[in-house]
């Protein structure tokens, strides 16, 4: 898919501040429309907050667009130019980020979402997400924002703030995570590449994308191999006295039955190590303690390294992490 992302429904992306004062183009019903439509959308949970009026929308809009080749500002160019065809924006966001799979993509169009319209995510990780960066991008603008778009803005972080503490849906993600693991069990039974985490490194990245999008968030994962996946995770689980039951994100698999799997897990790493991900102690004094196959990386990334070595990615989380 070929767009031009220089220009959209709201004119050319720029850094001028006057896009920060456009006329607005909605009008109050169309935006009840628009945020009853994505709220209704599959592929995500998610609820109204407090939505925008006309004027809002416009000075949020506008302040997107000064995000001079930013994600955001590029995205809020394609979704001017597609409109309601949210297949063709995720492919489209997909290209832009340059992404193995769509679970960018999807994040980028719910924190874009979140901005304009005023739909919040509910699961405890996109919620945080979505907090940290419509609190990112109201400091950023405090000086120029209208005070109703600050108001708007602050309302739907102290609303995410508000789901964050809920407990049930900390617990539903974690029954989620479960019934994924069990619908994988064949999977798990197979030679291949693990990755997991633990749900606070998944809830908490270690290093957040904050003024940007340009790069995902990163944060800890555990990056190994063995014969029988499920069977090493779990002796892995098991030996470690983890305060929280670990997160399978991801399994690689080989289409050789012949692969050498720890010759896949060295490449893996070898990658990692080249791209400054290594985790705390695979550099440190300590390498020999243990903790050396831990990466401060994304699920980003290693689809890419996946995708390289053409191996198959098996997804465990809804989503990626929606």
């Amino acid at each position: 898919m070929s767009l031009d992302i220089s220009e959209e429904v709201g004119g050319p992306v720029s850094s001028d501040e006057s896009l920060a004062n456009a006329d607005p183009v909605w009008t109050q019903e169309a935006i009840e429309a628009e945020r009853q439509r994505i709220a209704g959308d599959r592929w995500a949970k998610r609820v109204l907050g407090r939505g925008p009026t006309p004027e809002t929308l416009a000075d949020i809009e506008g302040h997107i667009r000064r995000m001079d080749g930013e994600n955001l500002a590029l995205a809020l160019s394609i979704l001017g130019q597609l409109g309601n065809d949210d297949t063709a924006a995720v492919t489209a966001l997909q290209e832009l980020l340059g992404h193995e799979r769509p679970g960018g993509a999807y994040q980028l169009r719910q924190l874009i979402d979140a901005l304009r319209f005023g739909v919040l995510p509910t699961s405890p990780a996109p919620a945080r997400r979505a907090q940290r960066r419509i609190r990112t991008f109201r400091t950023r603008f405090e000086e120029s924002l209208a005070p109703d778009s600050l108001a708007y803005l602050g309302d739907n972080e102290q609303r995410l703030g508000d789901m964050l503490a809920d407990e049930a849906a900390q617990e539903a993600e974690d029954d989620e995570a479960a019934q994924a693991e069990a619908e994988h069990s064949e999977h798990l039974a197979k030679a291949g590449v693990y990755v997991f985490t633990y749900p606070h490194y998944h809830r908490h990245p270690t290093i957040p994308s904050e003024r940007t999008d340009r790069l995902p968030d990163r944060t800890l994962m555990k990056i190994g191999s063995a014969s029988n996946l499920g069977q090493r995770i779990d002796q892995i689980a098991n030996q470690t006295a983890a305060p929280e039951p670990r997160r399978i994100l991801r399994l690689y698999l080989s289409s050789d039955p012949d692969a050498d799997v720890r010759e896949l897990e060295y490449k893996f790493h070898r990658l990692l190590d080249a791209a400054g991900h290594a985790g705390p102690r695979r550099a440190s004094v300590q390498r020999q303690t243990g903790g050396t196959e831990w990466f401060t990386t994304s699920l980003d990334f290693l689809d890419s390294v996946a995708a390289t070595l053409a191996l198959e990615i098996i997804v465990f989380d809804a989503v990626e992490g929606l």
